[in-house]
């Protein structure tokens, strides 16, 4: 909002919104003296956050009562100040019975803090904040309520500072990194939150915090410095589940270890005794036997009552100014009992029974983006980047304890088409950002279940078109009991293809031959060999590369002699190697590195290593000898510095065609047309470079050209906007308006700009309406009626505003509407238990409002954007509420078999529409509850 309204003007908002729920109106004037009471307050504060949360259900008989309650406390309320300890409120608050049936109101306490702020200002005469605006602070939500000694972290974390040593709420990949950047101590006391996965991303990794400690901490040595993790009990046994696989690996009956080796080498004798091998490497109790999961850390359930107390050793409290606060007194115990309890969706931290902050669990985390990756940059490289016929782009090249640096990750480029090699947090979006559609990533490969390999795949699956994720049954299965576990969806594995790859035989993706083995590691992990039109390109996986080791251990018999061979030489005929190095016993010592022949040096990038020693010590006839290490290298991480695998001319100008061919076939307007269609109008295309700044439509003009982006940025813009309204990258289309048989029709609906450089292919009018047998006006339309509008405003409500919709998915949207509908005031759109439709139909609202309630209790009232009815489409139940009209209303209709349509195609989508379903699922056991 541009203006910032008075309290009148506030006042009477409100209570235009209260008058479409039938409510009797506020008065700021009942809490100003004389005519102040607490009965006043109580309905005041209950209506207004009804209001700014947009959920008329809170208004009741027992929440005003409780409420009253409240406020009669003596000392709660003054003449001159309102609410003299809003914080006190809120905790009492909590404890109400009617709030346990309110906490998945998205941000609940924030607004309550909110509500008596401003309730304090009319009391106290102050005006309101900067551009308030009732209208849209539910939907873009506030930062979620702290007090005390707790505070932000980063991105989906919060600290408590106890004096028993901080404890961390949400632990979001590589969490770690952010407490050594800062110098701070990495938590021990972790609490899981309430919602684990957001936006494909997990804010239960546990699993470098437990190594930290293990490990460079020494709780192998102090049991005492073992991580401690609380959490809800299903949660406590979902991150169990999850460290299972990553730390101990697949269970015996899941290891297929033997089916995966191709019959021509099993023939041959070769054989990979995983348990044998993992037992060379595992930690072991004295008696030699392997170590469990109570080594690593404590889990604690939270009890029936939700709550869970600890004992820590007393030390300094870990605030920002070091200082000692007036609540820290001498103790004369050098324990203190930490109790973290959760009531109404607010979790209170008390230290010996006196509380000393509070969270606000009912903010989930935001949705990731590049801010949890500082690595990546956050522009667009220039001149724009144009992936190469053969070659790899490094996303990182570290490890999961280097502050500075991103987990190692790549892409392998096959013809312009990347595969995803174990993918870091945020790999899609900076691909994104340098100009490569995610339809030219969606294949992943993943070589292991450590969280620093594959922690950005849920994120990956989330951000478009279904991918496959190419690796061994072994990998893939034990992936994905953890990706159950980390999203909570039992049927995550419909999201994605599955591709399992066999071992000791080539198999085609992408048009290349690719070669697998496992590596010599704590869990199954593959490492792989790609050929491409003669070229090789290699990678170890993590590792253990040491050939005197293998030798020990083929004359122990863990391996046979092809083992040994195949682990010695897998990776080094390539013509680009990439290996790891880390720290033994479970990575490869540069020392090893440096003993390879320059001629292998000089094809080896060194990864998972944040530096390269320039000198190592070895062991020489008892002594030690300092030996300077040469010719090992760290590649660059980042699209400008991708390395490229040199191809004969011919297969470059193969390759070039190659993915021409692929970007017409894939945009979303020719994707129906005949094969011998889209033959004739591919040879029609035509090239054309234009320059930085250049003009290339204008609004208005005849749309003489249809054109695809092969490479570079341009920027879309519409009457009365300055900035773009949209950036067209690489694989986006526009001038569709072109394909209209319709001659009248075709007019240009916005200017493009050039913001960079750029390559583009266009079709002409006149051949293209010459070769196109049937119209596609109607879809045309559709777009272009229907996709202005899904950019400016359904893009930014949930749930599709977490979606960063790419042009064409908000063109497949809109060719999906069936229809736009107008309904008046009160009137019933469907009805609760109705289940005859014909045709079954999601809607979103275009403008207007809508009221859903069940049972004749008002549930919810939805605005612009907002959607309704897809939990029928989910479901197939009959409807669970009844929707009517508060004005005239006009929505757009989708059908179940459109709907259908594009879930089955996107899968971000249809997660995020999941996620919805569970919330309307929430919202109606909340609704039988306070009846």
């Amino acid at each position: 909002s541009n203006k910032t309204p008075t309290m009148k003007e506030l006042e009477r908002e409100i209570n235009e919104r209260l008058g479409t729920l039938s409510k009797p109106p506020i008065s700021f004037a009942s809490l100003v003296a004389p005519n102040v009471s607490a009965s006043s307050y109580a309905y005041v504060f209950v209506s207004m956050v009804a209001v700014y949360t947009s959920y008329p259900i809170i208004i009741t008989p027992e929440a005003i009562d409780k409420c009253t309650t409240l406020f009669s406390e003596p000392g709660m309320i003054s003449n001159e100040t309102g609410v003299t300890d809003p914080d006190a409120f809120i905790v009492k608050l909590s404890t109400m019975p009617f709030i346990n049936s309110l906490t998945d109101i998205r941000g609940l306490y924030a607004h309550v803090r909110l509500v008596l702020y401003i309730m304090n200002g009319v009391v106290g005469g102050s005006p309101l904040p900067a551009g308030h605006d009732v209208g849209r602070l539910h939907e873009s939500g506030l930062p979620p309520y702290t007090s005390g000694h707790v505070e932000a972290k980063e991105p989906g974390s919060f600290l408590f500072h106890s004096i028993g040593g901080d404890v961390q709420v949400g632990i979001p990949p590589e969490t770690i990194k952010t407490s050594l950047k800062k110098k701070h101590d990495v938590p021990q006391v972790y609490f899981l939150p309430p919602v684990f996965c957001v936006g494909g991303v997990s804010y239960g990794e546990v699993e470098f915090p437990i190594y930290f400690h293990y490990f460079i901490n020494k709780a192998f040595l102090d049991p005492a410095k073992r991580i401690v993790v609380i959490g809800h009990e299903t949660h406590v046994q979902r991150i169990k589940n999850i460290f299972q696989e990553s730390f101990f690996g697949p269970a015996l009956e899941h290891q297929y270890i033997d089916e995966e080796i191709s019959k021509q080498r099993r023939d041959q004798g070769y054989r990979v005794d995983f348990p044998a091998e993992r037992n060379s490497l595992a930690d072991k109790r004295t008696d030699g036997t392997e170590l469990g999961m109570e080594a690593f850390a404590e889990f604690v359930a939270l009890d029936s009552s939700n709550s869970a107390t600890i004992t820590r050793k007393r030390t300094k409290r870990n605030i920002p100014d070091g200082a000692r606060h007036a609540d820290d007194h001498e103790a004369s115990s050098d324990e203190v009992q930490v109790r973290i309890c959760i009531q109404g969706g607010l979790v209170q931290f008390l230290e010996d029974g006196v509380l000393r902050g509070s969270l606000d669990l009912t903010v989930p985390p935001p949705r990731p983006n590049l801010d949890l990756t500082p690595h990546f940059p956050r522009t667009p490289i220039s001149p724009p980047f144009r992936p190469p016929t053969f070659g790899v782009t490094f996303l990182g090249t570290s490890h999961g304890f280097d502050p500075h640096g991103a987990t190692t990750g790549f892409v392998v480029w096959i013809n312009g088409k990347g595969m995803l090699v174990d993918p870091p947090i945020g790999s899609v979006e900076y691909l994104n950002l340098q100009g490569v559609p995610a339809r030219d990533i969606s294949t992943v490969l993943l070589t292991h279940c450590h969280s620093d390999h594959d922690a950005g795949i849920l994120q990956t699956l989330l951000q478009g078109e279904k991918f496959t994720l190419v690796t061994t049954r072994t990998v893939a299965e034990s992936y994905l009991r953890k990706a159950k576990a980390i999203s909570g969806i039992e049927d995550i594995g419909t999201y994605y293809d599955k591709i399992h790859v066999p071992i000791g035989q080539r198999i085609k993706i992408l048009g290349a031959e690719f070669e697998f083995d496992y590596s010599y590691h704590v869990i199954p992990t593959c490492r792989f060999k790609v050929h491409y039109r003669g070229r090789s390109i290699a990678y170890s996986a993590d590792t253990l590369y040491d050939p005197r080791r293998y030798a020990r251990l083929h004359d122990q018999g863990v391996i046979n002699m092809l083992r040994e061979a195949s682990l010695r030489m897998f990776v080094f005929d390539a013509d680009l190697i990439i290996h790891e190095s880390g720290v033994p016993p479970i990575h490869t010592e540069v020392s090893i590195l440096n003993e390879l022949p320059m001629s292998v040096k000089d094809k080896l990038n060194i990864v998972h290593c944040h530096q390269i020693a320039k000198a190592v010590t070895r062991t020489v006839d008892g002594a030690p000898v300092q030996i300077h290490v040469e010719g090992l290298k760290i590649p660059f991480t980042g699209v400008e510095h991708t390395l490229e695998v040199k191809m004969s001319p011919f297969d470059e100008g193969r390759s070039t065609e190659f993915r021409r061919f692929a970007l017409f076939c894939e945009n979303i307007f020719l994707q129906k047309i005949t094969p011998s269609t889209a033959c004739r109008l591919f040879t029609a295309l035509e090239e054309q470079t234009v320059s930085e700044g250049e003009v290339v439509v204008t609004i208005g003009d005849v749309a003489d050209k249809f054109y695809l982006i092969e490479s570079g940025h341009l920027d879309v813009f519409v009457p009365n906007e300055t900035k773009p309204v949209r950036t067209l990258r690489a694989g986006d289309s526009f001038g569709e308006n072109a394909l209209y048989k319709n001659l009248e029709l075709a007019k240009r609906s916005a200017t493009v700009v050039a913001r960079s450089v750029a390559c583009l292919l266009y079709l002409e009018y006149s051949r293209a309406v010459s070769i196109l047998s049937a119209s596609l006006d109607e879809e045309l339309q559709k777009v272009g009626r229907f996709s202005p509008w899904i950019t400016s405003v359904l893009s930014t409500t949930f749930p599709f505003s977490s979606l960063m919709m790419t042009k064409e998915q908000i063109d497949v949207i809109a060719a999906h509407i069936d229809q736009e509908l107008v309904v008046g005031t009160s009137e019933v759109i469907f009805l609760e238990g109705q289940k005859d439709e014909v045709p079954r139909s999601m809607y979103i609202i275009m403008s207007g409002s809508v009221l859903l309630s069940r049972g004749g209790k008002d549930l919810k009232v939805l605005k612009q954007g907002q959607c309704f009815g897809e939990l029928s489409l989910f479901t197939d139940m009959a409807r669970t509420a009844s929707a009517r009209a508060l004005e005239e209303t006009v929505l757009l209709e989708v059908t179940k078999q459109a709907f259908d349509s594009i879930l089955n195609r996107y899968q971000h989508i249809r997660f995020n529409l999941n996620q919805l379903m569970q919330q309307r699922m929430d919202e109606i056991h909340r609704l039988q509850d306070v009846n």
